[in-house]
C-alpha cells in the first residue's frame, strides 16, 4: 500500500482553499446514518474537501475507480456539512478502501474508516465523518491504525445497519465447493457484486458471507444450490458466529531476472514457471484484484497476486543487486 501513500502525500499538496464547495448531489445508491446533530451548520460553513479534480486524479493513480471516488468525494462533503456519518454502501476491493482511507488521512476536518465485518476482511465498506464528531472520536481505521477490541466493536456499531452475515449451510463432503462457487450461485439470483463482501469457505460445511443488509432477506430466499449441493441460508442472529481464522503471513524471498509476474508469483507460491504461464492464460491469476492476460506484466511493491485456488500474496520489497537482478521479498498469506 506504499503508493497509496506516497500519492495522498503528493495529492495534498494541490488542495483547493477550503471554501471550494463541491455542491454534488448524492448518487443512488449511497446510504447514510446521523451519529451527531449536536451543532448548527449554517450554508456558509467551510468545505474541507479538496478540489475535485486534484483528488480524482490522484485517487485514480492510486487504484481507485473514477466513479467510486467521485462518491467518496460528494459523501465526504456531505459529512462536512451535516455533522453525519456518511457510509457507501457498496464494498470495494482493499486496494479502493485502503486508497481512500489513505487519502483522507491529510484532509484537515473529515476523515475516512473501511470496515468488512470484522478486523481483517478484504472487501470493506467505507465511512466518512468529521474528525470532531463526539460520537466517533475514538474510532480508527483497522488497516491502518489502531485494532483493538473497543476499536472493532465500534466499527460493528457503525457499520453493522448496512453489514449482514449470512450462513449457507449444505453436504460439501462429495462435492467440494470453492469461493468461486459460492460467489457464483450468489450472483446468479440478480444481484451485483459490489452487495458481497467477504467470502469464508468452511470445507464440507459450507460457507459464511457478509453482505449489503438490502440484499440479505433476498438471498435467504433464492440462494438454494451451490454446485449441485442444496443449501440453506439464513441470517447469523449475532457476529459471534462469526467463523475466521487469524490470518497468518509466511515471507518468501528470491533473486529473480526481472519483475514479471510469472517469475515472481512462481517464486511466491512455489509452482514451476510454466504452471503459472498456464495459470495466468487461464485467467485464474489477478493482480490488485484485476484479472492478469499477459505474464510479462511488470509487478510493483505494494501489488497484490492471487491465484485462484493456492491463494495470495503480496511484493514487500523490491532492492537491485550488484549483477543488477531483483531480490525481491514477498509476504504469501496462509
Amino acid at each position: 500500500m506504499a503508493a497509496a501513500f506516497i500519492v495522498a502525500a503528493s495529492w495534498s499538496r494541490q488542495w483547493g482553499s477550503r471554501s471550494n464547495r463541491i455542491g454534488r448531489a448524492r448518487p443512488a445508491g449511497l446510504v447514510s446514518v446521523a451519529v451527531s446533530k449536536s451543532r448548527l451548520i449554517t450554508a456558509a460553513a467551510a468545505s474541507v474537501v479538496p478540489k475535485r479534480d486534484a483528488f480524482l486524479n490522484a485517487a485514480v493513480a492510486a487504484g481507485v475507480s473514477k466513479d467510486t471516488a467521485a462518491r467518496a468525494l460528494d459523501l465526504a462533503e456531505k459529512a462536512d456539512k451535516t455533522w453525519s456519518v456518511q457510509v457507501n454502501g457498496a464494498f470495494l476491493n482493499p486496494i479502493e478502501s485502503t486508497a481512500l482511507v489513505s487519502l483522507f488521512r491529510n484532509v484537515a476536518d473529515v476523515r475516512a474508516v473501511a470496515y468488512g465485518g470484522y478486523k481483517d476482511a478484504e472487501r470493506r465498506m467505507v465511512a466518512f465523518m468529521r474528525r470532531d464528531m463526539e460520537d466517533t472520536a475514538g474510532l480508527n481505521d483497522p488497516g491502518l491504525e489502531d485494532a483493538s477490541e473497543s476499536n472493532e466493536q465500534l466499527l460493528r456499531n457503525l457499520f453493522g445497519p448496512f453489514q449482514t452475515l449470512l450462513n449457507v449451510s449444505g453436504n460439501f463432503l462429495f462435492d467440494a465447493a470453492s469461493h468461486r462457487d459460492f460467489l457464483g450461485a450468489t450472483l446468479q439470483t440478480g444481484i451485483e457484486r459490489d452487495v458481497v463482501g467477504d467470502i469464508i469457505v468452511l470445507g464440507d460445511r459450507g460457507a459464511q458471507m457478509v453482505v449489503s443488509e438490502s440484499v440479505a432477506s433476498h438471498l435467504c430466499a433464492a440462494l438454494t444450490q451451490v454446485r449441485t449441493v442444496p443449501v440453506q441460508c439464513r441470517i447469523a442472529e449475532s457476529w459471534d458466529e462469526l467463523k475466521v481464522r487469524p490470518v497468518s503471513k509466511k515471507e518468501i524471498s528470491s533473486v529473480e531476472a526481472s519483475l514479471r509476474v510469472d517469475a515472481v508469483a512462481s517464486a511466491g507460491f512455489g509452482i514451476s514457471r510454466s504452471k503459472m504461464l498456464n495459470f495466468i492464460k487461464s485467467g485464474a491469476v489477478s493482480i490488485n484484484w484485476k484479472e492478469c492476460s499477459s505474464a510479462s506484466t511488470t509487478l510493483k511493491e505494494g501489488d497484490f497476486v492471487t491465484v485462484r485456488g493456492k491463494g495470495k500474496m503480496v511484493l514487500e520489497e523490491v532492492q537491485v543487486t550488484a549483477k543488477e537482478r531483483f531480490r525481491v521479498r514477498m509476504s504469501r498469506f496462509t
